[in-house]
């Protein structure tokens, strides 16, 4: 079967488009869209896009840790390609009506590959290229890298965790119906929950498929990837930090209506 361009385009939702950052919407859906098209005229499947997305990112956090200037460039390259190819599967499968809950498994492998390994390739690319710390304090940066990966990849944790989590306790005190957080930034998450609101935000514009990707790149051309990995990494940990806090006050509050209903 053949797909239309326009019946790829169309495939997209409004509550998709919502949720793109503003990087994404500036070309990485539109690339997408058209990469999609061609994908799926060839007979390629959503997850076979997955896939290559994990591997995207482990070469691209790899070359970025080869101490050569042009090799350094082409792993920026590469991750930056990580926003275009997260769009193609996802449209891929929504054209094909083959959403599932694996194809999202498959999906989120890849943001979490981006996540963990393009920090500490950042790190190690940092470690090369800084001109603002001495040399024998480099290694901090390796360090910084790596740390801000891991608090990164330990807040998704925390939150998959507490979601899964929640839905067994809420049936166990008979909540049959979860409420799970809208991941839309719009008027009423604001007037809502401004929490969520900005941090949704945040981590749409600030994040893998936002600009992180686009601020290595500057970082390697530029040679200013030591300050790029300082500010993520500290984002990271500000960003666990009050993750760690809100869920265990959230898991608390849970566990207090387990014991009333036992």
């Amino acid at each position: 079967m053949k797909y239309s361009l326009k019946t790829v385009k169309d495939s997209l939702p409004e509550n998709k488009r919502k949720t793109d950052s503003l990087w994404t919407k500036l070309w990485a859906r539109k690339a997408g869209i058209g990469l999609a098209y061609l994908l799926l005229n060839m007979g390629v499947m959503p997850n076979t896009v997955s896939k290559f997305v994990v591997v995207l990112s482990i070469a691209g956090s790899v070359l970025l840790c080869i101490n050569n200037s042009v090799v350094m460039l082409i792993g920026a390259i590469v991750l930056n390609l990580f926003i275009m190819f997260d769009c193609v599967d996802g449209t891929m499968a929504r054209t094909l009506k083959r959403n599932s809950y694996m194809g999202e498994f498959f999906d989120a492998i890849g943001g979490y590959t981006m996540t963990a390994f393009s920090m500490v390739g950042a790190g190690v690319a940092a470690y090369y290229t800084s001109v603002h710390i001495p040399t024998d304090d480099r290694f901090l940066l390796v360090l910084i890298g790596a740390l801000g990966g891991v608090t990164d990849i330990f807040a998704r944790l925390i939150y998959q965790k507490y979601t899964c989590n929640e839905i067994f306790a809420n049936r166990k005190i008979g909540v049959t119906e979860i409420s799970r957080e809208n991941d839309t930034v719009d008027r009423k998450n604001w007037e809502s929950n401004i929490f969520l609101f900005l941090r949704l935000l945040i981590d749409r514009e600030l994040g893998i498929a936002g600009f992180y990707p686009p601020l290595l790149l500057i970082g390697v051309i530029f040679n200013v990837l030591d300050i790029i990995v300082a500010l993520y990494a500290l984002y990271h940990i500000m960003a666990f930090l009050l993750i760690l806090i809100v869920f265990m006050r959230k898991a608390d509050a849970l566990a207090i209506k387990e014991l009333i209903h036992n």
